[in-house]
């Protein structure tokens, strides 16, 4: 019938409803292979925080110390979306 899946995961209650009915239609099929993929925009955190960055008080304005925010934010954000992934295919797994 179907040989791959792919099941978008954004933790609502559509898309854990659309990943059960991907896991009902892959186990119905011997050969199907269920991807679930899960995306975010690192793009928009990065422009949230340069967004950010003139409040700052002024201890954190210069650029070494912004550079060692950035790399930290990025760290997090990269991180903490790993963990979403993770958290929104547990259930499932």
């Amino acid at each position: 019938m179907y040989k791959k899946i792919l099941a978008a995961l954004d933790g609502s209650p559509l898309s854990n409803f659309s990943l059960e009915y991907a896991l009902a239609i892959a186990v119905r099929s011997d050969e199907a292979h269920l991807i679930g993929c899960h995306v975010h925009a690192p793009r928009l955190h990065r422009t949230l925080f340069n967004e950010m960055v003139p409040g700052l008080p002024n201890q954190y304005q210069e650029e070494e110390r912004l550079t060692l925010l950035r790399e930290s934010h990025e760290d997090l954000i990269s991180e903490g979306m790993q963990l979403f992934s993770d958290a929104y295919l547990a259930p499932h797994i």
